[in-house]
């Protein structure tokens, strides 16, 4: 039969997987979050090397921060719309809304700041479109794919961009698009999880994070100077980053360091490495410890992004309350509403 709304107003979440927050007992009692108020949602908030964070007033999901540390873009954190939003810093406005509409995730920016490139769902899956920033046209379609996509990473030159397929068979990939000529091929597709590309500054290295050890790490790989005979088995040369658990890469913007996150549940460290690419080899350093928090993360997509200067962008899930209602003999009023008697 039809599909019928049964109970309004229940928490649900647009990061890793789609979840709605609810429970029935034996005795048929509704237990579920509620999206009306008192709720205060994820904080968003700036977070130096040290930890000491500065919250932002504004409450947007996968939020991240323009090539010039100058605006936001993130999804509404509403569960009645999933639209575009850019935000100021330190501009004492609003969130200006950029989609109306739209099922969107995971937007990133052009490396000129000037657009943006998100995922959004309109024909069964997430598919990837561009639209400008100053919303002056509608999203054009970038590449349409058989499964899940999610946009990672622009080039520097904006010729190149990096993005992963949730495939059934080989779980997650990085793939790689040649905005030139259209030409998509796979970059690392393997029967391990790979996804988190970061393209450097200089366009020479992408950074990612896969489970072939056993456990999250992030390593390096050079970018194909031809992706048409591009080995993406996951042979060849690597070059490993972290240890002892990491994922989520994102480098400083000279370069100079790369940035990435532990694989702990809840509180989570952040580090820092300090890598070397003047002798054309990748020399790394040894990762430096720098916070810890409970923090937004999701295997695809960037989940921070750091400001020129070194601060950290990020969503504090530890700040978060809910409201918990309560409907005794719900099972009796779903009967009322969906009848199965007599069927």
């Amino acid at each position: 039969g039809p599909i019928r709304p049964v109970q309004p107003d229940v928490m649900s979440t647009n990061r890793a997987f789609d979840a709605v927050y609810f429970d029935v007992s034996f005795n048929g009692t509704l237990l579920y979050v509620s999206t009306k108020f008192p709720f205060r949602p994820d904080e968003v908030q700036m977070v130096n090397r040290n930890g000491d964070a500065e919250p932002l007033p504004v409450s947007l999901t996968w939020p991240l921060l323009s090539p010039d540390g100058s605006k936001l873009i993130g999804v509404a954190n509403d569960i009645t719309e999933r639209d575009l939003y850019t935000f100021t810093l330190g501009g004492g406005t609003s969130p200006v809304r950029l989609t109306t509409g739209y099922n969107t995730r995971k937007p990133i920016w052009t490396p000129e700041g000037n657009r943006v490139t998100f995922a959004d769902m309109r024909n069964g899956n997430y598919d990837l479109y561009s639209m400008p920033v100053n919303g002056g046209s509608e999203a054009t379609l970038l590449h349409d794919g058989e499964y899940d996509l999610a946009p990672e990473s622009w080039s520097p030159d904006g010729k190149m961009l990096a993005f992963t397929e949730t495939n059934p068979d080989s779980i997650e990939d990085i793939w790689l698009m040649n905005t030139v000529d259209g030409d998509v091929r796979p970059f690392l597709q393997t029967r391990f999880i790979e996804s988190g590309a970061a393209f450097s500054p200089d366009g020479d290295w992408i950074a990612y994070h896969s489970d072939e050890s056993g456990t999250f790490e992030v390593y390096l790989r050079r970018v194909p100077e031809d992706l048409g005979t591009h080995d993406a088995s996951g042979f060849g040369y690597k070059v490993p980053v972290s240890r002892d658990c990491g994922g989520w890469p994102v480098w400083a913007a000279d370069g100079s360091e790369l940035y990435f996150r532990s694989c702990a549940t809840g509180t989570e460290s952040f580090w820092a490495v300090s890598i070397d690419t003047e002798s054309g080899e990748p020399v790394i350093g040894e990762p430096q410890y720098l916070f810890e928090g409970e923090y937004a993360r999701e295997r695809r997509g960037p989940s921070f992004s750091v400001t020129p200067d070194g601060r950290f962008l990020l969503v504090d899930v530890g700040t978060a309350v809910a409201r918990l209602e309560f409907v005794q003999n719900w099972a009796e009023t779903l009967e009322q509403l969906v009848p199965t008697r007599g069927r």
